[in-house]
């Protein structure tokens, strides 16, 4: 399960372009810095973005 938020912090309406942060997490998945393959981990991914294109469909 992936689970998460998108934040918008500014929204220029004329031109169509958002920018904000986003947060997702991956609890449960295989560690991919682990040397046995079995163990979990929580994978996270964390970011921001400016100037975004959004689109009405």
């Amino acid at each position: 399960m992936l689970t998460g938020n998108v934040t918008i912090t500014a929204y220029d309406a004329k031109r169509q372009l958002a920018s904000g942060r986003f947060d997702a997490v991956a609890p449960g998945q295989r560690d991919p810095d682990a040397d046995v393959s079995d163990e979990k981990c929580d994978l996270q991914l964390v970011g921001d973005f400016t100037d975004l294109k959004v689109k009405a469909h």
